[in-house]
């Protein structure tokens, strides 16, 4: 039987929540659309449909499920996995500055999902 030796590396709590989030390429200019995974306060987890290169850097824009807030930060593609046809997982570590306030996006996505 395999042993798995994990060891959690994060500094700040992951929340699982989707959001829409366009990614603007800013070697390339080219802006593309994906969805957030989780977010936490110094990264983001998302899926997309197309590959995104580790060492890309972005700047993102996420909007509440309730429209009521719009969120630009920047970012750096630190990992990146295919996961299926089409279907790419990766991790975006935010730029220094570009702090999430992670618990009230959270709060707007509960509140938005059930009331």
């Amino acid at each position: 039987m395999a042993v798995w030796n994990f060891v959690e590396r994060r500094k700040f709590v992951r929340y699982e929540v989707k959001f829409p989030l366009r990614n603007l390429d800013l070697y390339a200019k080219v802006s593309k659309f994906c969805a957030t995974n989780d977010i936490s306060a110094k990264g983001i987890g998302c899926i997309s449909s197309d590959e995104m290169a580790v060492g890309t850097r972005l700047q993102l824009s996420l909007d509440t499920p309730d429209s009521s807030e719009h969120v630009l930060i920047n970012g750096t593609v630190v990992w990146s996995v295919q996961v299926g046809p089409n279907r790419y997982r990766a991790g975006i570590a935010l730029e220094d500055g570009s702090n999430i306030k992670a618990v009230p996006l959270v709060l707007k996505a509960i509140q938005t999902r059930y009331y």
